[in-house]
């Protein structure tokens, strides 16, 4: 994200909502699909999204100002490289994202000032109940945070499976890890790995789906909560962008019910931003609000993790870079 240098600057970032809400609507809507096999006209958008045509014509040229979506001679709407994030079906895809981030955030992110000044998530004040009691009561809430979160697992897979050797693992368990798409591409990238899938039962049966006729036999989904015991079954425990969703006490919890299912010489991969204590980007700090405002978790620090873990009964050995936002903290038995 580029830093505020001047007043025009500082205008764009205090109007910035403005182009993120269309695009989110945008999403919503489902228009990068209806323009995967070809341009679309207005009228024809409008129809199938059962929008007001000319209010429609509106919002997608905001879009195209800002360089998604081409208005072309003929007067339709077409795809280009960036819209074809908004895609669903696209590998990376961002759909889910910003569905997620236009339906759950954005309302919570508007009433930031009762964060601030109570220190309490914001979605709790608005909805009168927990994000996750809320995902799990409200329809498609839940579906469409786990959609997001699988995307996201995906676009980090690569860079966290290069930057560490799972060679000598035999098992690894992924909490918490949605449908699954971290643990899918690790077991493509070590052949000789198994894998348990620890989750919710609906996240669990996504993964099963995912799993073809070459992975059956090394991944299996086993359904559970986090907050209560894990299954001992792994030599390696990975917690992918999960502590970040919970305050200190709970996420001591989940490392204290991961620790009761290692032995000696095992391993917890607490994949995270690590922020800089000092002078995070703009990004991380960003990050670390949306979690106060949504769930009361946080983004930590190298010392808040290192904290954590000690807590928990666990060392940390490392913090490992990786070629993303991600790093990975790798803890142990004590």
């Amino acid at each position: 994200m580029v830093g505020i240098k001047n007043r025009e600057d500082l205008r764009n970032a205090i109007n910035g909502h403005q182009l993120a809400r269309c695009l989110q609507v945008i999403a919503e809507l489902g228009i990068a699909d209806l323009l995967v096999d070809g341009p679309k006209s207005p009228e024809y958008l409008a129809r199938a999204t059962q929008t007001q045509e000319d209010a429609l014509f509106r919002l997608l040229r905001s879009a195209v100002s800002a360089g998604v979506f081409v208005y072309d001679e003929e007067g339709c709407f077409r795809l280009n490289e960036p819209a074809q994030w908004l895609c669903q079906d696209q590998d990376g895809s961002l759909r889910a994202m910003a569905v997620l981030a236009g339906q759950q955030h954005f309302p919570a992110w508007a009433h930031l000032p009762e964060s601030i000044r109570t220190g309490r998530p914001a979605f709790d004040l608005l909805h009168g109940m927990s994000v996750w009691d809320y995902r799990s009561t409200r329809v498609g809430a839940g579906e469409t945070f786990d959609a997001a979160m699988s995307a996201l697992a995906a676009t980090f897979a690569g860079a966290v499976i290069a930057a560490y050797d799972f060679s000598g693992a035999h098992c690894v368990v992924d909490v918490g890890g949605g449908h699954g798409a971290f643990l899918v591409a690790l077991l493509q990238r070590y052949t000789h790995l198994s894998g348990v899938l620890f989750d919710q039962a609906p996240a669990v049966a996504r993964f099963s789906e995912r799993l073809d006729c070459g992975l059956r036999e090394r991944g299996a989904g086993v359904a559970g909560d986090f907050l209560a015991p894990l299954p001992a079954m792994g030599d390696i425990y990975v917690l992918q962008r999960v502590l970040h969703d919970w305050d200190e006490g709970m996420a001591i919890r989940i490392l204290v019910n991961c620790r009761a299912a290692m032995k000696a010489g095992q391993k917890v991969l607490v994949v995270e931003r690590v922020m800089d204590a000092t002078a995070p980007t703009t990004e991380a700090a960003l990050a670390d609000l949306l979690m106060l405002v949504m769930n009361g978790g946080r983004e930590r620090t190298g010392a808040d993790f290192r904290r954590l873990l000690e807590a928990s009964g666990l060392r940390l050995e490392r913090v490992i870079p990786t070629q993303s936002v991600l790093s990975i903290v790798e803890g142990c038995v004590v």
